[in-house]
């Protein structure tokens, strides 16, 4: 007689059969009860692990080691500590496991690595006051804020003179140093450094590019130095994740935003963002193209090779909470770009007013801007409503709504 489930049971004792046996097998294997490890985590990279309100571990990674936890039967201890202290806390033998970080040389003297976990990009972020940086030399003089010992620290202290790389403990302390205006400059994790300047509400003060980041790195597990028992258990659990269960989650934690994490609170807010079907859209169009035109400051326009403006800024914020990347579309008049929306080779207009006619061919979100529209017309000579122009030659830019 077949009992139900028994060979979902089966393969699953199966598995963690396998696990226990070869780490049995392993000549050297710690002492310490396989069935229970320590992780150390970053108390306040947001969304890839940090402390929430409750003092809870929680984060895109720390998902994923849950996930490992539930296919491998071991118990986890999470150890929440500032970044620099998550580095001494696996090196001194005090945690097993450091929940995900970037490798370089000095952490591989104490560090042991394996499995990739997420990937991410790390960028500058600007006070606008300073105008564009569009290099690393252009940064001479300045300093520039960072976690202490992350990554990003040694990678511009090898291109910048290190007394201009300031570390900081935490994103508290260092955005308290940007309040204050003791530093104009911070460079962090794309998602990272956007959460931090929300929270803070020092968002739309700072300028960071998208599209042309410092670089784009993995983040990996890694074990204190030696311990290749361990790593091979980790790594073996972490090889039964699935790469669509890793897309899900990075997906559940990208799909609402990076600003915040997933909970019914923020899904209340924001339900129809969350559908199945909006996942799957994303997913399939990890690249939206969207419209750029050449004059039509300050909301929308091209300047010194790229695309600037309010309504540019938006959508490069947008597109950093939902998880997408942005190609901005240059050139076509404005009724050209609305040929490309029919078409469906553009996907998304900007600042653009809503009408009955168009709204036969878009679909509008709730408004982010609004904008005065007046009469212009020569000196001494005024009008002021539209019935006072009978008679008169009115120019309006082709396929604008005044028109």
């Amino acid at each position: 007689m077949k009992l139900p489930g028994f060979k979902i049971w089966r393969a699953g004792a199966l598995a963690a059969l396998v696990l226990a046996l070869a780490w049995l097998a392993i000549p050297g294997a710690r002492a310490a009860d396989p069935d229970k490890i320590s992780i150390a985590y970053c108390e306040d990279c947001v969304p890839f692990h940090f402390r929430d309100a409750d003092g809870k571990p929680s984060g895109m990674i720390i998902d994923v080691w849950r996930l490992w936890a539930e296919r491998t039967g071991t118990k986890l201890e999470f150890r929440a500590a500032a970044w620099d202290e998550t580095l001494a806390l696996v090196r001194n033998g005090k945690a097993d496991a450091h929940a995900g970080l970037f490798f370089n040389e000095a952490r591989n003297k104490f560090l042991d690595y394996g499995a990739e976990l997420a990937e991410t990009d790390t960028n500058l972020f600007v006070d606008k006051e300073l105008g564009t940086v569009e290099t690393l030399a252009a940064l001479t003089g300045h300093q520039v804020g960072v976690l202490a010992e992350d990554y990003v620290e040694g990678y511009l202290k090898e291109r910048l003179p290190a007394k201009d790389v300031i570390g900081f403990a935490n994103y508290g302390v260092l955005l308290e140093a940007l309040r204050q205006g003791r530093i104009k400059i911070f460079a962090a994790d794309t998602p990272t450094g956007i959460y931090h300047l929300q929270k803070s509400g020092l968002g739309y003060g700072y300028r960071f590019n998208l599209d042309n980041p410092l670089y784009r790195n993995k983040w990996h597990v890694a074990v204190t130095k030696g311990n290749k028992a361990l790593l091979q258990f980790v790594d073996a659990g972490m090889g039964q994740i699935s790469y669509a269960e890793r897309r899900a989650i990075q997906r559940r934690w990208t799909s609402i935003g990076v600003l915040t994490a997933p909970s019914a609170e923020v899904s209340a807010d924001v339900p129809d963002i969350l559908t199945k079907e909006k996942r799957q859209w994303l997913a399939d169009h990890p690249v939206i193209r969207v419209h750029n035109e050449k004059d039509f400051p300050p909301l929308n326009f091209f300047s010194s090779g790229r695309a600037q403006g309010f309504s540019i800024d938006y959508m490069r914020l947008l597109a950093a909470k939902i998880g997408v990347r942005v190609k901005f579309i240059t050139g076509p008049t404005w009724s050209g770009f609305l040929g490309l929306m029919k078409s469906g080779e553009l996907d998304v207009m900007l600042n653009i007013v809503r009408t009955p006619e168009r709204e036969k061919y878009l679909l509008y979100t709730r408004p982010y801007a609004s904008n005065p529209n007046s009469i212009l017309s020569r000196k001494g000579e005024t009008y002021q409503s539209l019935e006072s122009l009978l008679g008169k030659t009115v120019a309006v830019p082709r396929g604008f709504f005044q028109e």
